[in-house]
């Protein structure tokens, strides 16, 4: 049933790439590709490096109530994580993100996984906040107005969640987190474990002012970065736009590829960066060679070091299994409890 959600999900992504596409040249478009200005992709690759910089950082600090694990330790993981999830368009990078830091840390990777998930919940929280604003300061079609204020009500959902895991907040007595429990026992061992990691990191997280400004500073950071990744691809496609604009397209494109679709993100990715596009009157040749030029620099990269870092670790199919019974080993030893 989820194959068939990931197919129909892909191919009305595609449809809407096939009627933006109609009367656009394909030779137009490559030629636009094949003329995008140099300068502009080397910077818009550096801020690819800088995101990635951010995101390890980010996830330094967030595993710092454990262990204070170094940067090398975590890149790696990071890549590999990246790589699967671009692979097979879900979220399943999240394992073998978790999994490999277990095995190199000796943190528990029940912990590890709820800071992954936690690091999903903040950046769903900014990039949904993100289209929020963006979509009042852009000039969008009357038929979209209603969509700014969904957005709001979206994002202020999600904070009010986060908020939630916080010691003594007025929220745990409204969203009662406990009464979740016999619907948890009744999820598979590992998303168990995973919530157990998600509540724990959460409330680390909240409870720790210096985690807090450190883990909330780099979060936004990641997002000004990629918005800024976008507008300037935008320029290296030729189109005139502004900062706000690129954070437009930046905003929606995250928020939609969260849904699962085939491979690559092929078809949904595309469409939204398109259909973005056509609100702001951007269409034509120069439009679909942007959004070309995107899907290329959201995927290539992190896909590409991701693979060489797994080839590099040694992962094969009977990794994960080792590897997590080599973490329930070593925590039940007393390894990988151990404070900064």
């Amino acid at each position: 049933m989820a194959a068939l959600i990931r197919i129909l999900v892909s191919l009305a992504g595609l449809g809407i790439v096939v009627w933006v596409l109609r009367g656009i040249g394909l030779e137009e478009t490559g030629q636009a590709v094949l003329t995008a200005q140099v300068p502009y992709l080397a910077l818009g690759l550096l801020l690819v490096v800088a995101s990635v910089h951010g995101r390890v950082l980010r996830w330094k600090y967030m595993l710092v109530p454990r262990r204070n694990v170094s940067l090398g330790e975590l890149f790696g993981p990071l890549t590999i994580g990246f790589a699967v999830g671009n692979v097979t368009a879900t979220g399943l990078g999240a394992i073998p993100r978790s999994l490999l830091v277990t095995r190199k840390t000796g943190v528990p990777a029940s912990f590890v996984l709820g800071t992954v998930l936690l690091e999903f919940v903040l950046d769903a929280a900014v990039v949904v906040s993100w289209a929020a604003v963006a979509s009042f300061v852009v000039d969008l079609p009357p038929a979209l107005a209603p969509m700014r204020y969904v957005l709001t009500l979206g994002a202020a959902c999600i904070y009010l969640v986060i908020l939630a895991f916080k010691r003594g907040s007025i929220l745990t007595r409204i969203v009662p987190l406990g009464r979740l429990a016999p619907l948890v026992s009744r999820l598979p061992v590992e998303w168990q474990e995973g919530w157990a990691g998600f509540r724990e990191g959460a409330s680390a997280f909240l409870n720790s002012p210096a985690v807090f400004l450190k883990v909330a500073g780099l979060t936004l950071w990641i997002w000004v970065i990629e918005s800024l990744m976008f507008w300037v691809l935008m320029l290296a496609a030729g189109l005139d736009a502004s900062w706000w604009q690129g954070s437009f397209v930046m905003a929606f494109t995250h928020t939609v590829i969260g849904v699962p679709s085939l491979p690559g993100f092929v078809g949904t990715l595309d469409a939204v960066a398109l259909t973005s596009l056509g609100a702001m009157g951007m269409e034509g040749a120069r439009a679909l060679s942007y959004t070309l030029i995107v899907h290329a620099f959201l995927i290539a990269p992190l896909t590409i070091v991701g693979g060489l870092m797994a080839w590099r670790e040694g992962i094969s199919l009977n990794w994960g299994r080792s590897s997590m019974d080599r973490a329930e080993a070593r925590g039940a030893s007393g390894g990988g409890a151990e404070a900064p």
